[in-house]
């Protein structure tokens, strides 16, 4: 009540901003780790200036430094180009476990993490100004949905890699489609035409895999930033920026999506606040 009638009092042209957060390395495991924290005050404009970018130069994938090239340099030193000119602010904390173990001195990796991230966001947000935390990718971290996910891709190239090992050498391919002789290229074409026919009734379990996963970050984001209208009002806004479907039939999203539907999503987050 007292966040609430405190935000009523305030004036439209109140200051306010959204704040990124994002991490690089292993708070527990590698000697550098350090956290990000970009502040935008009006991040629909930064959005729809880095989407242009990405459809000028071609790439929808994932930025990661890790992955800088020839070819995706241009992308990367444009989305730099822009930010730096916008109003953006952008701050980071390095920590050198080796100088002052962050892990050891707060107790485990999380709290490690929160009051990292913490420090990070009051020293970079301006006096009298509200910053809404988009914290949902630290509940990812905090889950270990990225391990989760890695382990179950590779366990199920195992079972893929194996069988399709079998059906090579059973000679089963060259039967199906009726070419006996069949080379081992061709077989393997073959291959995939079956696997992927044989891995689409899958979709929707993966699907539900990664709608489970994002169920649980939108929780630690609430825990974390403690304000469930903001967070819904963030990403309400967000959706409305990427023209994204509000109601989309629920068998197609239950095949499909892997976020929850954004309504559904939003109602769910206000529950969990309360």
């Amino acid at each position: 009540m007292q966040r609430a009638s405190m935000s009523a009092s305030l004036p439209a042209t109140h200051p306010t901003a959204v704040a990124f957060l994002d991490e690089s390395g292993s708070i527990s495991h590698d000697r550098f780790f350090s956290v990000g924290c970009l502040i935008v005050p009006e991040p629909s404009t930064v959005l729809r200036r880095i989407q242009k970018l990405r459809d000028v130069h071609h790439w929808y994938s994932e930025m990661k430094w890790v992955d800088v090239t020839e070819t995706s340099y241009p992308l990367y030193r444009d989305v730099i180009e822009h930010v730096s000119r916008s109003d953006a602010r952008y701050a980071c904390f390095v920590a050198d476990r080796d100088s002052a173990d962050p892990v050891a001195r707060f107790g485990d990796a999380w709290r490690a993490y929160e009051k990292l991230a913490a420090q990070l966001l009051i020293g970079a947000a301006r006096q009298g100004e509200l910053v809404s935390v988009l914290a949902h990718e630290t509940g990812h971290w905090k889950g270990k949905h990225l391990l989760k996910g890695m382990a179950l891709m590779e366990a199920l190239a195992l079972v893929v890699l194996y069988a399709a090992h079998r059906l090579l050498e059973s000679g089963l391919l060259e039967s199906i489609f009726n070419m006996p002789g069949a080379s081992f290229f061709a077989q393997a074409v073959m291959l995939g035409f079956l696997g992927t026919i044989a891995a689409f009734p899958f979709t929707p379990f993966f699907a539900w895999f990664s709608r489970r996963h994002e169920r649980e970050a939108d929780r630690s984001a609430i825990e974390f930033g403690g304000d469930p209208e903001a967070y819904s009002r963030a990403l309400v806004k967000l959706s409305k920026d990427n023209l994204s479907n509000l109601h989309p039939h629920p068998l197609y999203a239950a095949f499909y999506y892997s976020h929850p539907p954004v309504v559904e999503r939003v109602a769910e987050i206000r529950k969990m606040g309360g």
